[in-house]
């Protein structure tokens, strides 16, 4: 893989906040795999939703925990599913017309 798609647009990335993902489902950890790196050098930690304390965190209970990914920026809104991608793609200059077709 093209280590350039890896570097940062800016030298330092502030936190932009944290991607819950199920680390249980075979999807989920096969993006994180494949993009974490480079969301991560944007600012994004991801974060399993099996962590202790994710549903209060996300404002959801636990059985709507798992359903699916969600995104909390750091200003503390929260995204979920495809709104989360949208929001994650948007971070990024060369996918931000992906995620404005989102």
């Amino acid at each position: 893989m093209n280590e350039d798609l890896f570097k940062a647009d800016d030298a330092a990335a502030p936190v932009r906040g944290w991607i819950y993902y199920d680390a249980t489902c075979g999807a989920c950890v096969w993006s994180q795999n494949r993009v974490g790196r480079l969301l991560a050098s944007r600012g994004w930690e991801w974060v399993p939703l099996q962590t202790p304390g994710s549903a209060k965190q996300l404002g959801c209970t636990e059985a709507e925990l798992l359903q699916e990914m969600r995104l909390r920026r750091a200003d503390g809104s929260v995204h979920r599913g495809l709104d989360a991608w949208i929001v994650l793609f948007r971070s990024v200059r060369w996918m931000r017309p992906l995620g404005f077709i989102l």
